[in-house]
């Protein structure tokens, strides 16, 4: 087989893997924290703290913070996940590319 063929099956396999990931992508941090509220009466100040979650991500420089529910959090990992891979398959298709334009046709 040639190696263009090859270039082309593998292009087409992780076209097909990338296009899986999407739109269930995020990009940042997904945390699970525990804080106080800082009012002296509630529980938090004496026993159990507050859970918060929320995602953070560097936008145009700036680090930004966005607070998701509970029920969401699972969801957010795997979203932030998918983003890892989608990375991943962006960085081997760049690579095929680049012996694209590096070939003789």
């Amino acid at each position: 087989m040639k190696i263009q063929t090859q270039i082309q099956n593998k292009l087409k396999y992780l076209s097909s893997k990338l296009k899986k990931l999407y739109p269930k992508i995020i990009k940042g941090a997904v945390i699970k924290t525990e804080r106080t509220c800082g009012k002296p009466n509630c529980h938090c100040a004496t026993g159990k703290k507050h859970i918060i979650y929320y995602i953070a991500l560097k936008l145009k420089g700036k680090l930004k913070i966005f607070y998701i529910k509970q029920n969401s959090f699972k969801k957010a990992l795997i979203w932030s996940k998918n983003y890892q891979k989608a990375k991943s398959i962006v960085d081997k298709l760049t690579l095929l590319n680049i012996k694209i334009l590096q070939s003789k046709n």
